[in-house]
């Protein structure tokens, strides 16, 4: 999908709602879910469309900011759009990104709809990267079951993205939205 003329370098954020999505797991489909994970106030709509390559990202970004997870606070008289003057906004509804923390803190709590949704994140950025040349990697994220397995396996998947000619841009934003996933 082509990204509309201005559209490219705008930067969504998640509303206190797109929070609470993320750490209750409501209703969305795995892919409106995908996108909001990566969604963090830093990426652009073309660095979106990127990570997910192959679909309607400026349909899902509407379907987000209908439904009030996201806000595109460009649209906010005064915000800052990237490569624009920034003025302050007063009390706008959005969430500031947060540290990423690291691993070791949260490995005890995983539960496994959270194993599960890293390991999609995971293994569908090895596909889309690697393709064929990373199928024993996407079978040793299929076999992960535990924090600590985990930690082991996202080591080698982070490093095999940046390896990669074409995932090595993305290395580090995949890194800091497992990394979201684990703190959330």
């Amino acid at each position: 999908m082509q990204i509309p003329a201005g559209m490219s370098n705008v930067v969504y954020v998640k509303t206190d709602r797109g929070q609470q999505e993320m750490q209750q797991r409501g209703s969305l489909s795995p892919l409106l879910r995908r996108l909001l994970i990566v969604v963090d106030g830093n990426r652009t709509v073309r660095m979106l469309s990127t990570m997910l390559a192959g679909q309607d990202v400026m349909a899902l970004l509407q379907a987000l900011e209908d439904q009030g997870f996201i806000l595109n606070p460009s649209a906010i008289a005064g915000f800052k759009m990237l490569g624009q003057p920034s003025q302050p906004v007063a009390s706008a509804p959005i969430v500031a990104p947060q540290p990423v923390a690291a691993v070791e803190e949260d490995e005890a709590e995983l539960d496994p709809a959270r194993i599960h949704d890293i390991k999609v994140l995971m293994r569908d950025s090895t596909t889309q990267f690697l393709g064929l040349m990373g199928s024993n990697l996407v079978a040793e994220i299929e076999s992960v079951q535990n924090a600590a397995r985990l930690k082991t396996v996202m080591a080698r998947w982070n490093m095999a993205l940046r390896e990669s000619r074409t995932g090595a841009p993305y290395a580090d934003q995949y890194l800091k939205a497992v990394k979201t996933l684990i703190r959330v």
